[in-house]
């Protein structure tokens, strides 16, 4: 009988979550299942809730399993007795602190683990030192990354020990694609409504001015949801009134195609990527991208001129706005060419084959020896700077004590970290 390959991955879930890596998952995960693996989620998180992923992964009928805590430790321990109960033959932590440590004890056993880096940050950048290069004690297997950038920025820190990959996202390609306007030229955004990243106040203020140059011809769409949503909100209505902008609100995945394709140019002013999947999506369609030229993602997707335009921070958007608008010829041209290069490399199905044959190579080096521990075999490292925010550490009984026995004298060890 044929054995099934069984791999977990690990993703976080949230009201309202709008990211591109719930993104990548959602599709990816079917789509291994189209390909005969068997996929299950463990979902982490501070409480026993069934947000958006969750109720996602479930209609998909993709197994989920909470993992519900707050320390970093308590959280591992209980993820790794869940893999212990029903052991898979690939482990993904993906993004997870807790996932990476219980992947530790996991590949101790023979079974492969697999990080994933999704973007240029320090957060990242973490992820690398200490599961990539550091001590080898809780380094995973493979390190797979969404970008060349990414990739070569991993060889430099990783051990010799762990395995380095490009996997790109991939989007699917639509049928449609997007066509000179009839009526007016409309300017897209579509992501977070984030300053932290997105710099999503420069973006649309910069939106702003280039419709001010000819508000009788064009509009705006911003598409999206975020933490700077009331910002958003408030420029559009104080500098950007009388102008035509729409904020249109959060679409999920499978509708962007249908709302991105009435659009003709795509703005994305980020500080930092990975590989931008919501400029992806708008590329695909037909629209052409204005975007910043920063290390990873955006470069390698577009060629100055050619399919799009990279940007210097600082540069005004409006000069390339005008030019496309002023040229029908070279609107379709860029057009043409920025679903091309999508369509020829960065498709979905291209992606998600990537992927199948990656994990399909990587279990054929599993080993499974023994059974795995109910805790981990060996103290946590100091927390990584660029994990704080990510790495939940309560004190210990020992701590406790010393806590109870500072307070005379107005001191305490406390907890450390903000989020599990």
């Amino acid at each position: 009988m044929r054995h099934i390959m069984k791999v977990t991955f690990c993703t976080f879930d949230r009201a309202g979550d709008v990211g591109g890596t719930s993104t990548w998952l959602r599709g990816l995960a079917p789509a291994l299942v189209a390909r005969g693996m068997d996929i299950e989620v463990q979902i982490f998180q501070g409480e026993r809730v069934d947000y958006p992923n969750a109720q996602w992964f479930r209609r998909a009928g993709i197994p989920v399993i909470h993992i519900v805590g707050k320390d970093t430790a308590e959280v591992a321990e209980q993820a790794l007795n869940r893999l212990r109960a029903a052991p898979p033959d690939i482990y993904v932590p993906n993004l997870i602190v807790s996932g990476y440590f219980a992947a530790a004890e996991v590949a101790r056993h023979g079974i492969p683990t697999v990080g994933v880096i999704h973007s240029d940050d320090p957060v990242c950048a973490g992820f690398v030192e200490e599961f990539a290069g550091g001590n080898s004690r809780w380094n995973v297997s493979a390190m797979v990354c969404v970008s060349r950038y990414l990739e070569e920025f991993v060889r430099e820190r990783a051990a010799a020990g762990t395995e380095v990959k490009c996997i790109p996202y991939g989007v699917p390609i639509p049928g449609d694609s997007a066509r000179w306007p009839d009526g007016k030229f409309r300017i897209v955004y579509s992501g977070r409504l984030s300053e932290e990243q997105k710099r999503i106040g420069d973006t649309i203020r910069q939106i702003i001015a280039a419709l001010r140059e000819a508000p009788e011809e064009m509009e705006a769409v911003i598409y999206g949801d975020g933490p700077d949503r009331k910002m958003v909100e408030n420029l559009i209505k104080v500098e950007g009134a009388g102008l035509e902008i729409t904020l249109a609100g959060r679409i999920e995945p499978e509708a962007v195609p249908g709302q991105i394709v009435r659009g003709h140019a795509f703005v994305l002013l980020s500080e930092y990527e990975g590989l931008p999947i919501a400029l992806m999506e708008a590329t695909a369609c037909g629209l052409v991208p204005i975007c910043t030229r920063i290390r990873s993602g955006n470069a390698e997707l577009i060629t100055h001129g050619e399919n799009g335009f990279l940007l210097e921070r600082g540069e005004s958007i409006a000069p390339y706005i005008r030019s496309l608008r002023a040229d029908r010829a070279k609107w379709e041209r860029m057009s043409g060419f920025a679903r091309e290069r999508i369509a020829g490399n960065y498709s979905d199905a291209l992606s998600y084959d990537r992927w199948h044959e990656f994990l399909t190579a990587l279990c054929g080096k599993s080993h499974r020896a023994g059974r795995m521990p109910r805790r981990l075999s060996a103290p946590l490292p100091p927390i990584n700077p660029h994990l704080a925010g990510l790495d939940n550490r309560y004190p210990g009984l020992g701590d406790r004590i010393r806590n109870r026995l500072a307070r005379v004298v107005g001191t305490g060890i406390g907890n450390r970290g903000d989020a599990c």
